[in-house]
């Protein structure tokens, strides 16, 4: 308006232009800028929760095992030898025992190892899988709304 009823020279308005243009490009820049940092402030939280997840799929299955071990190391008394038992008895009872107590071990050591791939299954799998899904997610919204401010 003003140019058009000639209160502004032409180097003014031009200067003026000028000045107007580069706010707008410091705006958008901005406005990219806290994009940038408001995704990567919602990528790093989805990223705490998903460690917490796979946190308690561990715990839950630590818990499991340490029950399952807690039983199976109860004190199971060593046998003695009865009144009126005879001694092939008593040996045999003897075998059978220290055969248990040979086959709880190995079954402790077995439940130990399945824990162990247990819980490496679900961190390599789970983990993996949902901050690779996100990332990408996350990646494609970003990539959405650049382009929505680069065009604006």
């Amino acid at each position: 308006m003003q140019r058009k009823f000639g209160t502004v020279t032409k180097t003014e308005y031009d200067k003026q232009n000028q000045i107007l243009s580069t706010q707008n490009q410091a705006f958008y820049q901005k406005q990219v800028a806290d994009a940038e940092a408001y995704y990567k402030q919602q990528r790093d939280n989805v990223f705490k929760l998903i460690r917490q997840s796979v946190t308690a799929q561990i715990d839950e299955i630590n818990s499991q095992y340490n029950a399952a071990l807690k039983t199976l190391n109860t004190k199971v008394p060593e046998p003695t030898q009865k009144e009126g038992q005879s001694k092939e008895d008593f040996e045999k009872e003897k075998r059978e025992y220290a055969d248990y107590m040979l086959n709880r071990a190995a079954y402790a050591v077995d439940l130990e190892r399945e824990r162990d791939k247990q819980i490496s299954e679900i961190r390599n799998s789970n983990y993996t899988k949902l901050l690779n899904d996100f990332d990408k997610a996350l990646n494609e919204q970003y990539a959405v709304d650049l382009v929505k401010f680069a065009d604006t």
